[in-house]
Formats: structure tokens, C-alpha cells, sequence
């Protein structure tokens, strides 16, 4: 192989390590935004638990139960976890310029529900066993809902549910209130428009808020409880923070692997630099001595016998660069809120590579500066 494949080798290499590079900071980042990100409600802190037989029919006496217990804030029942809702249903209204039924996302909640994930009625109101909410004949729509139904004021408007296996006195249902629009999915899914409504048969989960300085206390007190009312289960909890962390398991696994071989790459490419920076400066042993035998001084030898791996770093850096940021671009692409790819996502790759250049060969060219020439000469 000679010289010239070499150094193509070694352009390919340090291309090929800058856009792991690259994908290592952008998947670090919008793991870094998904984690701080605002989905519209608090999933921190909050115990998920899921409902049972024994407990179904004695729901209202199991909440209280758990409400009396120290560190326990709020509780609620809920369809679905609130930001992993599978169900869409499809509903109509006066007005629907189509002729068939939009199809929504949907969860049956409870009258704390939005008490236990912080989220904000921006109109009207919530859920309230005071207005008989419990008979399902009254819902919560997000913003995004209220906007499609393309009405002024939509508190007190019907809409109805197209649903044949549901029972028909329970098809029709009145808007009471607006809640702020929320991820009720992942980021790789936008917001969609979203009900709620209150039906105890369907309440699959319970979710309890409990108090930061005292979540060992009430994990004891909610297991108390739990066993009193549903003796023949098993006590099984989680909370929703985890559950959100797993829907992003395969982006932090792919993190991980980003930045193993990011710097496996790196050390393999500045292994190969210093060898043919050795090899490159044995074959100038000559140049070098008369160099300093005309009075170039060590760090003027050391300069000029880089440059032209500094050189072809930039060459790597012309192909890593459209190549990162077309890879980053569709990955970033499956999130409906993504990391912007900024100039400097580039340069901090760009920056780590031209490190490695300079220790790597910057090392072996300055010791053959500073040989003395006449050992330099002496080898000709």
C-alpha cells in the first residue's frame, strides 16, 4: 500500500470519527431536552399502581385510605398513563365539516386527575362529583380539541361519541372545561386534539403524588394500604418518571454506543496518525537536519511537518460534516421537538479531532525537530 492510500485511509478514518462525534453530542442533547422538556403536566413524583378486582369495588374507599397516609398529596384514577395513551375515538359535533367523525385521543380520568399531573384548566373547569360528573355526561378537552371544533365558546357545547359498543345514553357528552394541551404520547408524536371523561369501569390505574422529602414514608403507607384492600394481589408499583425514561430507551442506548465508538475511533485514528507521523518524519531525516543546520527552529520544524495532516483533517472535515449533519437530520426528524443542529455541534467535533491531530503528530514531529542535525545528516 502506498503513501497516498494511506493517507486516504487515514481522511476516511477521521471522517468517519467526527460523525460519530457529531451523533454522539446530538443524541446527548435531545436526550437532554427530552428530560427537561415541559409536556404540559408533572409526571415527577407521581406512583403508578395498577388496579385490580379487589380494589374496583371499593375505589372511593381505597383513595381515601391512601389519602390519609403521611406523604401522600394527591390520587386519582386514570384509563391510561397520561403520556403513553394508546386510544382514539371518534366523535361529532355541530359544525364538523366533515362528514364523518374525527377521530381524538380519549382517557377516562378522575376528579383529581388534574390535581396529581399539575396540568391547567385554561377554561371553565375540571371534574367535580359536585356536578355529577361521575355519570360520564361531561368531558375535558384539550386546547387543540376545542380549536377544531371551531367554536367561540366551547363550555357547554355537546359533541358526541361514535361508538356502538357503548351505551347510547352515554354517547352524548357536554364540554366543561379546556385543559392546556399536553404530550399524551412520546416527542416522536405531536399534540393531538384529546377528551376526557370520567368512567370508573374503565379506570385502569391509579396514580398517587407523593411528597419529594417523604417518598420512602409513602411508599410504605401506599403498600399498607394496598394490602389492606387487595390481600390476594401482589404489590407492584413504578413510577412515572421511569416509565417516561423507558419510552426512551433505544435513544439512550444509542447514546451510549455513540460515545464508545466515538472514542474508540478517535484513539485507533491518533494511533495511526503518530505511526505515520513517524513514518513521515524518518523519510525527511534529511530535510529536517539541513533545515536546522540553516538556522529553522524546532517549533518552525514542528509546524511545517504538521500542516499537512492539518490539512488532511480539513479534507475529513469537508466530508464529515454534510455527512453528520444529513445522519443527525432524519434521526432528529422522527421528533416532533428536536435539538437544533447549531454550527457549534460541528465545531465542538471538528475541535476534538484537531486535538487529536495536534497531540498525536504534534509529539512525534517536534522530537525529530529537535534531533540534533548531525545525527539527522549523519543517517544519510
Amino acid at each position: 500500500m502506498g503513501l497516498g492510500d494511506v493517507y486516504k485511509r487515514q481522511v476516511f478514518q477521521f471522517a468517519a470519527s467526527v460523525v460519530i462525534l457529531i451523533g454522539a453530542i446530538v443524541v446527548s442533547r435531545q436526550l437532554r431536552l427530552i428530560k427537561s422538556f415541559d409536556l404540559g403536566l408533572d409526571k415527577d413524583q407521581v406512583v403508578t399502581l395498577e388496579n385490580n378486582l379487589q380494589i374496583y369495588g371499593q375505589m372511593d374507599a381505597f383513595k381515601q385510605d391512601l389519602l390519609g397516609r403521611p406523604g401522600i398529596l394527591a390520587a386519582a384514577y386514570g384509563g391510561q398513563r397520561p403520556i403513553d395513551v394508546g386510544q382514539t375515538i371518534g366523535v361529532d359535533w355541530d359544525g364538523n365539516p366533515e362528514s364523518i367523525p374525527a377521530r381524538i385521543g380519549y382517557l377516562m380520568a378522575d376528579y383529581d386527575f388534574f390535581e396529581v399531573f399539575g396540568m391547567d384548566i385554561v377554561r371553565g373547569r375540571g371534574f367535580s362529583p359536585d356536578f355529577n360528573d361521575a355519570e360520564a355526561d361531561t368531558c375535558v378537552v384539550n386546547e387543540t380539541a376545542a380549536r377544531m371544533f371551531g367554536w367561540e365558546d366551547p363550555i357547554g357545547r355537546t359533541i358526541i361519541w361514535s361508538q356502538p359498543s357503548m351505551d347510547p345514553a352515554r354517547l352524548r357528552t357536554r364540554i366543561v372545561g379546556v385543559v392546556k394541551d399536553f404530550y399524551d404520547r412520546s416527542l416522536h408524536s405531536g399534540i393531538r386534539p384529546f377528551m376526557m371523561r370520567v368512567w370508573k369501569p374503565w379506570n385502569s390505574f391509579i396514580f398517587i403524588k407523593v411528597d419529594s422529602p417523604r417518598v420512602s414514608q409513602a411508599l410504605a403507607g401506599i403498600e399498607e394500604s394496598f394490602r389492606k384492600f387487595a390481600p390476594d394481589y401482589t404489590f407492584d408499583y413504578e413510577f412515572m418518571d421511569d416509565y417516561f425514561a423507558r419510552q426512551y430507551a433505544d435513544e439512550s442506548q444509542q447514546g451510549r454506543l455513540f460515545n464508545v465508538f466515538g472514542g474508540l475511533s478517535l484513539v485507533i485514528a491518533a494511533l495511526g496518525l503518530f505511526g505515520l507521523a513517524a513514518y513521515s518524519a524518518e523519510r525527511r531525516t534529511k530535510e529536517i537536519g539541513v533545515r536546522k543546520v540553516l538556522g529553522a527552529s524546532a517549533s518552525g520544524l514542528t509546524t511545517l511537518l504538521t500542516k499537512d495532516y492539518l490539512a488532511l483533517a480539513g479534507t475529513a472535515l469537508l466530508i464529515a460534516w454534510p455527512a453528520g449533519y444529513y445522519f443527525m437530520s432524519r434521526w432528529l426528524g422522527g421528533f416532533v421537538e428536536r435539538t437544533p443542529l447549531s454550527p457549534w455541534v460541528f465545531l465542538a467535533a471538528a475541535a476534538a479531532m484537531l486535538v487529536v491531530v495536534v497531540v498525536a503528530v504534534g509529539s512525534r514531529t517536534l522530537r525529530a525537530a529537535r534531533a540534533n542535525p548531525v545525527d539527522s545528516l549523519r543517517y544519510e
